[in-house]
């Protein structure tokens, strides 16, 4: 992954091209339909977990403390599907004002996460080499998550973050949105002596859905989540193929 320090003018020209080009053509309406329809998909599966989460937290008889602006489990390394990052990519171009926003603060993201020997890329190579392997010994887990603490302890807040607010909440991927803490907000950050107790929704069929514009993938395509927007955005549907394997263009 190449550093960027910060996007030049040509670099905006060139993205605000691949971002008119995107739903242009039959390829272009298929990628178009295929978010409709994960949007939808997406909204049942969050309704369903908020519905499950909430039913948890108030049977224990407790408050939930995730309040809006609250950015502390913003720094953890987030990962999403290929499908999920579509999305986001969708949702941005049709809103003009976060698709600037993102493109404004991805660079001092990557710039902030480079530092120190790029943890970011080290949990990335960490978690593909993991998933090649399908299983995991202790010494693995142990592995991956010095490797996460590492990337946590950063203590860069994601590029969707703008003033304490996600600016891609209605479509955040579902590792942002399985879970809620009871616990003050504090207790989340690494640096507080206390842990922080955390609901974890169950996997909802919609989580599982496989389908990337009418084909079945394998298995899910996962990566890290502000870096393959990015890539999507640069790259364009070429980008998605060469991830997944999958060509529309050939349809």
């Amino acid at each position: 992954m190449r550093e960027i320090k910060e996007l030049a003018a040509e670099d905006i020209e060139y993205f605000n091209r691949q971002k008119e080009l995107a739903y242009q053509g039959r390829a272009g309406t298929v990628r178009k339909n295929y978010c409709i329809y994960y949007t939808e998909n997406k909204n049942k599966a969050f309704d369903k977990i908020y519905r499950q989460l909430t039913g948890r937290i108030k049977k224990n008889d407790e408050k939930i403390t995730c309040d809006k602006g609250c950015p502390t489990c913003c720094v953890y390394y987030i990962e999403a599907s290929v499908n999920e990052c579509e999305l986001i990519v969708y949702y941005l171009y049709n809103n003009i004002d976060r698709y600037f926003l993102f493109l404004e603060q991805y660079p001092e993201w990557r710039r902030r996460t480079g530092q120190y020997g790029d943890p970011l890329s080290d949990c990335e190579r960490t978690v593909a080499e993991m998933r090649k392997e399908d299983r995991f010994s202790n010494d693995d887990l142990y592995n991956l998550d010095r490797k996460l603490l590492d990337y946590q302890l950063l203590d860069v807040v994601c590029p969707f973050n703008h003033d304490g607010i996600c600016i891609i909440h209605e479509v955040r991927p579902y590792a942002c949105a399985n879970h809620l803490v009871t616990t003050p907000a504090d207790w989340c950050s690494p640096f507080h002596p206390s842990r922080p107790k955390i609901y974890r929704a169950d996997k909802t069929e919609e989580m599982d859905d496989l389908e990337l514009y009418g084909y079945k993938l394998e298995k899910p395509v996962i990566s890290s989540m502000p870096l393959t927007v990015y890539e999507i955005m640069r790259g364009g549907l070429p980008y998605i193929t060469e991830l997944t394997g999958i060509s529309i263009l050939d349809r």
